[in-house]
């Protein structure tokens, strides 16, 4: 049966264990979005919804990144090594934000992962973060997942990705902010300080399938919503193209599939 929630069910406290964050969503959860998703998506790309409908994460693993039960076994994977990273290495920790590009509705076809991924990493060596120098002693590391997000208020799909920043000195900041001049985005980048561990990297890796189109005021956020069905199909169909890690973005280290290791 075709379910169409108001509203996604506000995530509930997970038995993973507290080396996790708070508020991730349990494997029930994660399996009763899957059933919404693919209720959404039989009429329009039943090859996804029938991936999405056998998956059990396990034996059956679509590991489609628009399937909640593989991408919330990812986002667990890569959560530990980000983690790691954030408290085993010296030098300033930030949060960063970096817009690649916008589409209109029925121009996501036209992202591509690989392309974006590469102009970051040019970027980023053009700025100097690949060497060390007087005021940063090691080698920046940043290290995230790429994201797509519609926006209904603008009519668009945004890709970015979100990073957390390691050893990126003001200086490294302001010769991005300079190769991002010309960005169509009002705030191509923005950084905060790393200071709430569990809940900020948690963000840094995550496969929505639902956005805002309200406005978030001083005292709660805009509640999310499903896509819009054609707008769910469009994501499937896309990004059915990729493998979750695909949308992990390493700089300073080195990517083996979902893994993060030393140069």
């Amino acid at each position: 049966m075709s379910r169409s929630p108001r509203h996604l069910r506000p995530p509930i406290a997970s038995p993973v264990g507290t080396e996790l964050w708070p508020g991730i969503e349990t494997e029930a959860e994660a399996e009763a979005r899957n059933e919404d998703r693919a209720d959404a998506l039989w009429s329009r790309v039943p090859e996804v919804a029938r991936k999405l409908a056998r998956c059990d994460g396990d034996v059956w693993a679509c590991r489609l990144p628009v399937c909640a039960i593989c991408s919330r076994q990812f986002r667990i994977d890569v959560f530990g090594q980000l983690r790691r990273l954030a408290t085993s290495h010296k030098g300033t920790h930030e949060i960063a934000t970096i817009y690649f590009d916008e589409f209109p509705p029925g121009e996501l076809h036209r992202a591509d992962l690989q392309r974006a991924h590469d102009l970051l990493r040019q970027r980023f060596n053009r700025a100097g973060l690949g060497g060390a120098t007087l005021t940063r002693p090691g080698r920046s590391t940043l290290v995230g997942g790429t994201e797509v997000a519609w926006q209904a208020r603008h009519r668009r799909w945004l890709l970015h990705v979100h990073l957390l920043a390691i050893c990126v000195t003001e200086a490294d900041w302001g010769r991005l902010d300079e190769m991002w001049a010309k960005s169509r985005a009002a705030d191509p980048i923005l950084r905060d300080d790393l200071r709430d561990l569990p809940k900020q990297l948690s963000y840094l890796v995550k496969f929505h399938t639902d956005h805002k189109p309200g406005e978030s005021r001083a005292n709660r956020r805009a509640r999310a919503y499903p896509l819009p069905p054609d707008r769910l199909a469009e994501l499937a169909t896309w990004s059915s193209q990729y493998r979750l890690e695909d949308f992990l973005f390493v700089y300073g280290k080195r990517k083996r599939g979902r893994k993060i290791v030393e140069r």
